[in-house]
């Protein structure tokens, strides 16, 4: 005789199992939980509830972030005490725009269209390369809805500040797309307190088309551009212009391929940087004291991913090439870079216990190369316990102005020079640390780390040149 029973499935949540998610090697989106690094995920409706329109607004909040101020032309996020150029912004894992001449500016990066905001705190060069000595802030953009979505927004407060936002997005069989536009101001610029001088707006547009070649292989073509105006005073009878423009976009194919999955993604940006002076409250066209400065960018990606067992293994190159065109400022008016990157890590688990090591080679025509490794493990004790400790290698290159710099201010006396024998900075990591979940809605979480930082690069004092203008 054959006796039956029906079987009851008992499903059991885990706390400390995220919902959120992250970006780590070869731009591939794992779980936060599955990183054995401290990763914070802020999503859609942590941004609406704030109403922040920019970045900086909301990442001052957390913990081991500082907002640092740099009138008149940028605001920067550091984290755990480095500062901008040592914390590596991207846009969908591509950088932002400005970094090349030093106007990093996280207070122009709006939030429209924008899903999650990943942070990652400790050395990042594995997955991401140079300026990840810090850490790492992602903005991820939303993909396009399945139903037509339409959307609208303005919003007006003290200080001037006006801002308004508008959408569309759908799916139409094989082919989704999504645009977004928006546009704000305010009377006020970072570190500025004077009324009827201060002045900042800021244009953006994101758009987002997603097609499915097959059932399994899938092409991306991702663009946005901005323009910003930022009017500040300098003295009693004139106030200081800097325009900003910028572009950016990717074209990306994904699918599986001997029996894994394979990413090829070609990146390309352009950002102009302008500054101007005038009596009045708009710039001189081709004035005099007009300067402009150009960067381009772009970088080409084929990454690998493979399931073996209990192993996720990622390998891929990068091939990259960077230009910075600043007449008066260096060497020869314009520097070029071309770098190559290889990288790969395992990431595998062991029951409760998830394991990961990886390395990333860099090769620069600038600066020479760097090997930087990491090693992390995590435990999950409990269903609301999970331990994690991580060590790894970051590292900074020196940037076009710290290598080539040529500038004299002969109003002010002195001469800046960059220095060709630079070699990037480093430095080694150690973490340890843990969260407990007592529940889904609640959950506490403590760390630990040490940083030893190596060659660090900054500016000194070499005295009196021949001209009598310090160096």
């Amino acid at each position: 005789m054959v006796q039956s029973s029906t079987p009851v499935v008992r499903l059991v949540a885990l706390a400390t199992v995220l919902p959120a998610f992250t970006t780590t090697m070869g731009q591939r989106v794992i779980r936060a939980s599955e990183s054995p690094r401290s990763v914070t995920v802020i999503g859609r409706e942590e941004l609406d509830a704030v109403a922040a329109v920019s970045a900086n607004q909301l990442l001052r909040q957390l913990p081991g972030l500082q907002e640092l101020p740099a009138p008149p032309s940028k605001t920067s996020i550091s984290i755990r005490g480095f500062d901008d150029s040592r914390v590596l912004v991207l846009v969908d894992g591509e950088p932002v725009a400005g970094a090349l001449i030093e106007s990093r500016d996280i207070g122009r990066l709006s939030t429209i269209a924008t899903e999650r905001i990943e942070v990652t705190k400790g050395p990042s060069s594995v997955e991401f390369g140079s300026d990840a000595l810090g850490g790492v802030i992602n903005l991820v953009q939303a993909a396009p809805t399945r139903r037509l979505t339409l959307d609208a927004l303005a919003r007006e407060g003290g200080l001037g500040r006006q801002e308004s936002s508008a959408g569309v997005s759908q799916t139409v069989g094989k082919f989704g797309y999504r645009v977004n536009g928006a546009w704000r101001q305010s009377d006020r610029v970072t570190g500025y307190n004077a009324i009827g001088s201060t002045f900042n707006r800021i244009y953006d547009v994101r758009t987002d088309f997603r097609y499915a070649l097959t059932d399994q292989w899938a092409l991306r073509l991702d663009m946005q551009g901005s323009q910003e105006r930022q009017r500040f005073p300098l003295d009693a009878a004139f106030n200081g212009f800097i325009d900003n423009r910028g572009g950016q976009g990717f074209a990306e194919v994904r699918g599986p391929l001997f029996g894994g999955n394979i990413r090829a993604r070609a990146f390309e940006q352009r950002f102009v940087y302008q500054y101007r002076q005038s009596r009045g409250l708009l710039p001189i066209k081709g004035s005099a004291d007009s300067l402009e400065q150009r960067e381009r960018q772009g970088r080409y990606l084929l990454s690998y991913t493979h399931v073996v067992g209990a192993h996720a293994i990622d390998v891929g190159a990068q091939r990259s090439h960077r230009t910075l065109v600043a007449p008066k400022k260096v060497t020869g008016d314009s520097a070029d870079e071309q770098i190559t990157e290889v990288f790969a890590r395992d990431s595998w688990t062991l029951g409760n216990v998830l394991m990961t090591a990886g390395a990333r080679h860099t090769s620069s025509t600038l600066w020479g190369s760097s090997t930087n490794p990491s090693f992390g493990v995590a435990w999950q004790t409990s269903s609301s316990v999970r331990l994690r400790s991580n060590v790894a290698r970051g590292f900074r290159a020196p940037g076009f102005k710290e290598i080539r710099y040529t500038f004299t201010n002969p109003a002010g006396g002195y001469t800046l020079a960059g220095n060709p024998d630079l070699l990037p900075e480093s430095s080694w990591s150690t973490s340890l640390g843990g969260t407990w979940a007592p529940s889904t809605r609640l959950s506490f979480d403590v760390e630990g780390y040490r940083y030893d930082v190596s060659g660090r690069v900054d500016w000194r004092y070499e005295g009196d040149n021949a001209a009598g203008f310090q160096m």
